[in-house]
């Protein structure tokens, strides 16, 4: 399992402080406030790092499946865990995104 989450980690960007989005603004209580949409430059194609959220997926899953065949425990690393949080993260923006791409 260690492995995906080393190989994965460089190639899924960072979190809200991220150069290539905007973190969507909290809307506070005040009635004309307009929240802020997330953004992307051009470079950076929202379904490419779907693809790549998608292909962490794929072989973490794969990894899991591995570790039992062989019986290793389950470890949790905090630093690794780090990158779900951060996957989770991308992952909500993403689907804004592209929601808002469609309309």
């Amino acid at each position: 399992m260690s492995q995906v989450f080393d190989h994965f980690d460089p190639l899924i960007p960072n979190g809200p402080s991220n150069p290539w989005v905007t973190p969507a603004t909290p809307a506070p209580s005040v009635p004309w406030f307009t929240p802020v949409v997330p953004s992307m430059p051009p470079a950076q194609d929202p379904e490419a790092v779907k693809r790549i959220l998608e292909e962490f997926a794929k072989a973490r899953e794969a990894a899991a499946i591995v570790d039992k065949a062989l019986g290793n425990k389950d470890c949790v690393d905090p630093e690794k865990a780090k990158l779900l949080d951060r996957i989770v993260w991308l992952e909500k923006i993403i689907d804004a995104l592209l929601a808002a791409k469609k309309q």
